[in-house]
């Protein structure tokens, strides 16, 4: 008998929730049979209802505290030698009996349960128990709906892709987009504090497990209404005219431009430029968005033609000459599908002449289209003026990234934000450097590492982008007291977005040079890049090969810079233009955003097609990669003498207890044999002797 699929909608109200599993089982035999489900709760559930669909049958079930359920899953696991179960000790168990299930048919279990969910100061968090095996295949489906009648502000979900919306009574509804990866549903939701307070935030610990350091995570939640005063924009279109730009691309060009200029409001300014060898402008500077002007900006791009080369440098230099009203949010919308290949043509150079010619401190938000572009340079582009960039793959439509850009700007909440910290010197490795400005709806996440247990307290600042121009603060504080095991997702966020940082910087090196420069920093970043692969079990393109039979796994071992050098000279810093450079921006840029842990390393190969990897293991806060039949622990050395401990015996219980207690006994969800190091000893994990 198996699980053919589960259905979960979860309602919550405040703190309280009900979560109802719809599970389909399916017996493949020729007799009936009777069927037992183990379903792990989160403790201090209480059953609320009961109930099996599709059969005449008898069903019975309790709800098991989680001393008994443990009790069970040892039972079982001496049995059968597998100890797969016990991932759940920890948490209570619905356990249930199925009879019949029909030969060859289905019965559909349904089932509720009630929680009381735990407060943390603003938030409220939710947890759904789920295997964290790679090889979980079964399919999910997942929905919630949060309301509170002190209102929501958003919720955030760091362990899978949703996809959340907030209904006009203030409740916000959360769906699964696709398959689900495989590990626990984590959501949490943020109280409004006071309607005076715009701005909301929440801050996650993770404890470093044998120091008193650790990490922290700070999401910092915008408004999602638009502005009632939105800010006036100056908005500069600057679009490619290159023959290479002819059929498809430039007629979607022009739809994407039409549709940007709907969005206009009248008090907006705003020019269009369009290039080839030479630039062309609508207006001698911004004009306002009156009907005239906008009708004479439809004229311009339906006439607009395609011929010529590249200029790229002379027409974003043109566009930076406008110089917006003081209180206009200066914005320039670049599309192009090309390289520069007419005028200044060096990447390191426009990118030095265009930081000192934006006196007017424009965002650049760049289009690249197609493949044949230089997507480091775009990437670069928007960075360094404080946009960002998007690549419309062949096949794509550049309407919706375009139109969903414009559709952003109207909600400009405020600019250049900044953090201050009262003990500075407590905190290490932030993320990111430079805040992005606030628009409606976003979430900014903030990123660290912080050193000792003395609370730090910190101010978040940003000048409102309308209205009164006055600046926005909130304060927060980490406070370690609070750090919890369960926020394994902290250092991995941290981690991913670390590597990535040290992959752009390398990156930003072949702008210059297509070598790898013999230089200590640079090795430096690549041991760095190879560690914190390793630690945290984040393989990108350039470390995959970690996960091969054969590979080292000391990140020290000079075999693994080498190669890890190779991939990012090779690959990095030469690969400027095609499908293998806009394949690692892409990249690069999920991991610099995503607020999601991807358990399965997931990520575009050079042809551009999703891969993934399924040798290594991120649980808790520990990596494995599979060796020679084996999952090995990362943080383990070549040579360490492992204490084989046979399942079922009394060694075993005990490290299942300390696995408990350290919140790591998902990993004996691991098929096959384990090697784990826990408090300096590396034990090994096997049926038998």
């Amino acid at each position: 008998i198996r699980v053919e699929s589960v259905s979960v909608d979860a309602v919550i109200d405040g703190q309280r929730a009900l979560t109802t599993l719809e599970i389909v089982i399916f017996n493949p035999n020729r007799q009936q049979q009777e069927a037992e489900i183990l379903i792990p709760v989160p403790r201090g559930s209480a059953l609320k209802s009961f109930d099996l669909d599709g059969v005449e049958g008898k069903l019975n079930g309790e709800l098991l505290p989680r001393e008994e359920a443990r009790r069970i899953y040892d039972s079982i696991v001496r049995r059968v030698e597998d100890p797969g179960l016990l991932e759940f000790a920890g948490d209570g168990l619905l356990r249930t009996s199925v009879f019949p299930v029909p030969a060859n048919g289905n019965a559909t279990v349904k089932m509720s349960y009630e929680q009381f969910l735990p407060r943390d100061g603003n938030r409220i968090d939710f947890v759904l128990p789920r295997s964290e095996a790679l090889e979980y295949e079964t399919p999910w489906d997942f929905s919630l709906t949060w309301k509170s009648e002190e209102g929501l502000d958003g919720v955030f979900c760091p362990s899978h892709q949703l996809e959340s919306q907030t209904s006009a009574d203030g409740s916000v509804s959360v769906q699964s987009a696709g398959k689900l990866q495989p590990g626990a549903i984590r959501i949490s939701a943020l109280l409004k504090e006071t309607d005076a307070q715009p701005l909301n935030a929440t801050i996650f610990t993770y404890p470093e497990t044998r120091t008193e350091d650790g990490y922290f995570l700070m999401v910092i939640q915008a408004p999602s209404a638009l502005p009632s005063d939105p800010q006036p924009r100056d908005i500069t279109f600057v679009f490619d005219r290159s023959g290479s730009m002819a059929g498809e691309k430039i007629e979607q060009t022009r739809e994407a431009a039409m549709q940007v200029l709907e969005t206009l409001n009248p008090e907006d300014t705003f020019n269009f430029i369009t290039y080839n060898e030479s630039v062309r402008s609508l207006f001698p500077a911004s004009a306002p968005a009156t009907n005239e002007n906008l009708r004479a900006a439809r004229d311009f791009v339906q006439s607009t033609r395609v011929s010529g080369g590249t200029n790229i440098h002379d027409a974003l230099l043109e566009a930076m000459k406008s110089k917006p009203e003081p209180g206009r949010f200066p914005a320039i919308l670049f599309l192009t599908d090309g390289i520069p290949t007419i005028g200044e043509t060096g990447e390191k150079a426009i990118l030095e002449s265009l930081a000192k010619s934006n006196s007017a401190q424009h965002r650049i938000f760049a289009f690249g289209v197609g493949l044949d572009l230089n997507a480091p340079l775009l990437t670069r582009l928007s960075a360094d003026h404080g946009g960002r960039e998007s690549f419309v793959l062949p096949g794509d439509n550049v309407e919706v990234p375009v139109a969903s850009l414009a559709r952003r700007l109207q909600g400009v909440l405020a600019l250049n934000p900044e953090l201050t910290f009262t003990t500075p010197g407590l905190l290490d490795d932030i993320l990111p450097r430079e805040l992005p400005d606030l628009f409606a709806g976003d979430q900014i996440l903030v990123l660290g590492r912080y050193r000792g247990q003395t609370p730090i307290s910190f101010q978040f600042t940003a000048r409102q982008a309308h209205g009164s121009q006055e600046a926005w603060t909130l304060n927060a504080r980490i406070d370690q007291a609070k750090a919890d095991l369960a926020n394994a997702f902290v250092p991995r966020l941290w981690a991913s977005r670390k590597i990535a940082v040290l992959t752009s910087a390398l990156r930003d090196l072949g702008a210059e040079s297509g070598d790898l420069p013999s230089d200590p920093r640079t090795k430096e970043l690549v041991e760095e890049i190879v560690r914190l692969s390793l630690a945290h079990g984040i393989l990108t393109e350039y470390t995959a090969f970690l996960a091969v039979e054969g590979a080292a796994l000391s990140a020290a071992a000079p075999s693994n810079t080498r190669e890890a050098s190779r991939r990012l000279e090779e690959r990095a810093m030469r690969s400027r233009v095609g499908a293998d450079a806009v394949n690692q921006e892409l990249n690069l840029t999920h991991q610099l955003d995503s607020a999601v842990v991807m358990k399965n390393n997931q990520r575009l190969d050079g042809d551009l097609n999703m891969v993934a990897e399924t040798r290594v293991q991120q649980i808790a806060d520990k990596s494995f990669v599979f060796r020679n039949g084996t999952w090995q622990d990362t943080a383990s050395t070549e040579g360490d003498q492992a204490q084989d401990v046979v399942i079922g015996t009394p060694d075993f219980d005990a490290l299942v207890d300390r696995l408990v207690i350290a919140n790591r006994q998902s990993i004996l969800g691991l098929p096959g044999e384990i090697l784990i190091e826990d408090a300096g000893q590396l034990y090994r994990i096997r049926r038998s002797l």
